[in-house]
């Protein structure tokens, strides 16, 4: 799944209450 790319905005992202998730960050290909 591609996420907005992060900005001056707020970024907001809702998780389950008694849940986690992993995360991958990487650079997109220029």
């Amino acid at each position: 799944v591609r996420f907005p790319a992060i900005g001056e905005l707020p970024y907001l992202l809702t998780l389950a209450g008694h849940g986690f998730y992993w995360f991958r960050l990487r650079k997109d290909a220029i």
